[in-house]
């Protein structure tokens, strides 16, 4: 349980740094119709260590599977031009290596302004109960990307949350890149930096209740105007307090690919 317990966090963390955004009568970073759909191939691969010293033991985590980001439908269209977007992700892997055959889905409402995209609530559920399937309502909303994307920017997204799990969030533009995914290659993506510098907060409950001590993460993602987000890296390090007795289990993971598969609808 403890092994699902620990990419549980990591999925509530992948949800919220990875959320395709979509355009309104305001002008949004990516496209935009109901009924737009993005399938990606994912990646999992984890690190795992309990106790100190001669004391610790480690084992490795692996994962593959499919992610699906929907537009689902307009839920309120603004007279400044402003549109609220409900969203789905829905995240799916096979038993690979230590782990268990999972899914879990996000469901999200956006916010297209002349701001950029911003999150007004989400809700994560599924993995056994690890995730809360109840809605957090952000406000202030969180930035997830800023009006013009251009190299050097800089913003605050806010602190993504779930139940106890606190994430503050920050971004940057880098600079633009080709990529080349299963879908095809990509010229001019801009590429984002999303950090969390520090994780706060608890999950689960009973003996597979866990504290997490220190985490953080970065992940990298690449968008492409015409189409949307086609990768994305993350790397997390976290430390991890279970309320059974034994050590504590410390976490360092790389999600090493998330990417974009032929047959994605963007308009």
């Amino acid at each position: 349980m403890h092994r699902k317990a620990s990419f549980a966090f990591i999925s509530i963390l992948m949800a919220a740094t990875f959320l395709p955004i979509h355009a309104s009568s305001v002008k949004s970073p990516l496209p935009l119709a109901v009924g737009n759909r993005w399938e990606y191939a994912i990646s999992q691969i984890g690190v795992m260590s309990t106790g100190d010293g001669e004391a610790s033991k480690s084992y490795l985590m692996r994962a593959e599977g499919t992610c699906v980001e929907e537009v689902i439908s307009i839920r309120e269209q603004r007279p400044n031009g402003e549109t609220v977007y409900e969203h789905r992700s829905t995240t799916k892997t096979e038993a690979g290596l230590n782990t268990e055959a999972s899914e879990s889905t996000e469901d999200t409402l956006m916010l297209v302004s002349e701001k950029g995209v911003s999150i007004l609530a989400s809700k994560s559920s599924g993995l056994d109960g690890l995730l809360s399937d109840e809605w957090e309502e952000y406000d202030p909303p969180l930035v997830m990307f800023s009006a013009g994307l251009v190299p050097g920017k800089k913003w605050r997204i806010g602190t993504v949350r779930d139940r106890s799990i606190r994430m503050p969030m920050v971004a940057r533009v880098s600079g633009t890149e080709t990529v080349t995914v299963p879908a095809g290659t990509f010229r001019n993506c801009v590429k984002v930096y999303v950090t969390c510098g520090r994780v706060t907060g608890t999950m689960g409950s009973g003996q597979d209740k866990a504290t997490i001590k220190k985490g953080k993460s970065v992940t990298t993602v690449w968008i492409h105007p015409g189409t949307g987000v086609v990768k994305e890296n993350t790397i997390l390090q976290a430390k991890m307090q279970f309320e059974s007795e034994g050590p504590p289990l410390m976490l360092g993971t790389q999600r090493e690919t998330k990417e974009l598969l032929p047959g994605y609808r963007a308009e």
